[in-house]
């Protein structure tokens, strides 16, 4: 039986980006928004990490949140077109599941990294190249 492809060459190339961004050091464990100004620091959902590896030129909203240009909620930029021409329609890793697993975690995005290397099995060389 032939295996279901979910995502592209090009589609896992942009997930594995997103996991050495999550990796990096360069973004601070944020939860209920994709970006926001906590306590003097900016704080990223990892959805929010993706969306500043593409660019996003993100604009303060009430509250202390931002956004990216061009999107009137944090909602409307998660089930944009762009994540899924991006990044493919694999059930495992839709946005709602990454983010809800971001916003429970006690280990900053250690469990959505986990999540994604262990559901496109990439691999530690992958990661390093």
């Amino acid at each position: 039986m032939p295996r279901t492809v979910y995502v592209t060459k090009a589609q896992r190339a942009e997930w594995i980006r997103l996991v050495r961004a999550l990796k990096s050091g360069k973004y601070l464990h944020g939860v209920g928004k994709l970006c926001r100004l906590f306590n003097g620091e900016m704080r990223y959902c990892c959805l929010g990490v993706q969306a500043d590896v593409w660019g996003a030129e993100w604009y303060r909203a009430i509250g202390g949140s931002f956004r990216p240009l061009g999107f009137s909620s944090d909602l409307n930029y998660l089930y944009a077109s762009v994540w899924l021409e991006k990044m493919g329609s694999h059930p495992k890793l839709l946005q709602s599941t990454l983010g809800q697993m971001n916003d429970l975690s006690t280990d900053g995005f250690n469990p959505v990294i986990k999540h994604i290397v262990k559901t496109l099995r990439i691999t530690r060389r992958e990661l390093a190249a």
